[in-house]
């Protein structure tokens, strides 16, 4: 019991300090972004929910080269569930159910994002992503960051004043990667032995408490974007972020190692990574998110870990 306690805090410990250095790594990328010159919705994409995928990265990563390639879906999937249910709900209640971005996500944004959830319930059929459906998780990156560059720069018409470049924001990048990196490994580790104590699965705890932890920092964008009505910023961290989570992080861990689906993975997650994509597209349909939505997207959240679990 006292093992189990110890992993329990190293986990914890892990988490904040990958937290913590994602954090930083995004203040740090962001400060770079406005030295490029870029939007806010652009900022928010590339360098935001690059900065805010980092943990998802760093374990996605950590789990294949641990051999614990079951971790990485179940991380991935049930981040993005968490980006868009907890992340926009809380979102909501902060800045009371008003969300008015200016750049319509629909347009191709949101397309993106339900493509490449398409192509993971295509890819997870067989319990397995092999490495040539990875590559078309990479090519659907690609084809995202073309759209970027010429969709939204060429709609983007305002200019953005750029900034003086301070180059300890570049050692503050190095630092805080490293940092991210070391954390990863801590947390995956921790993670495998509190499964093996506890007698539950890697990928449902991935789904669970990884899942959660690493999607602290969209949570904690999300809720800072609110309160400063940023929503342009608010919209392109999470949508953003899905999206590098599925095209960039499964097609990067895959290309290492073919990915193990597990079968929690398949029969719960997938459904609530369906459900989330209808209720997000539903609520942002008429650009705005209640109050009453966002509880009812942290009800769904609530109902998704106890259904993990078994609970329900």
């Amino acid at each position: 019991m006292l093992i189990l306690f110890l992993w329990a805090i190293v986990f914890i410990a892990s988490i904040g300090l990958l937290v913590k250095s994602a954090d930083l790594f995004t203040d740090a990328a962001e400060r770079l972004g406005k030295f490029f010159g870029m939007s806010s919705f652009i900022t928010g994409v590339l360098i935001i929910s690059f900065g805010t995928s980092l943990p998802e990265l760093a374990t996605s990563i950590s789990s294949v080269l641990q051999g614990a390639t079951e971790i990485v879906a179940a991380n991935i999937f049930g981040s993005n569930i968490a980006n868009s249910l907890l992340a926009l709900g809380i979102a909501a209640i902060v800045c009371k159910g008003i969300v008015r971005p200016k750049w319509n996500i629909f347009y191709g944004d949101f397309p993106i994002l339900v493509a490449g959830v398409m192509l993971c319930i295509f890819s997870v059929q067989d319990g397995i992503i092999n490495r040539y459906e990875s590559i078309l998780f990479l090519a659907g990156l690609a084809v995202y960051f073309f759209y970027l560059k010429e969709i939204h720069q060429k709609r983007t018409k305002k200019k953005i004043k750029k900034k003086k470049l301070d180059y300890r924001n570049l050692i503050l990048l190095a630092l805080s990667l490293i940092g991210v990196l070391i954390a990863a490994k801590y947390c995956v580790v921790s993670v495998i032995n509190i499964a093996l104590f506890t007698g539950l699965g890697a990928s449902i705890l991935a789904a669970a408490l990884i899942a959660l932890g690493t999607s602290l920092p969209e949570i904690s964008v999300a809720i800072s974007a609110a309160k400063r009505k940023n929503w342009d910023l608010l919209i392109g961290d999470i949508i953003g972020s899905n999206i590098f989570n599925i095209f960039a992080i499964l097609g990067i861990s895959g290309i290492i190692a073919p990915l193990i689906i597990a079968p929690e993975v398949m029969f719960v997650v997938v459904p609530f990574l369906i459900a989330t994509l209808v209720l997000t597209w539903v609520v942002l349909a008429d650009k705005k998110i209640t109050t009453s939505e966002g509880i009812l997207m942290i009800i769904l959240y609530i109902f998704f870990i106890g259904k993990l679990f078994g609970m329900f």
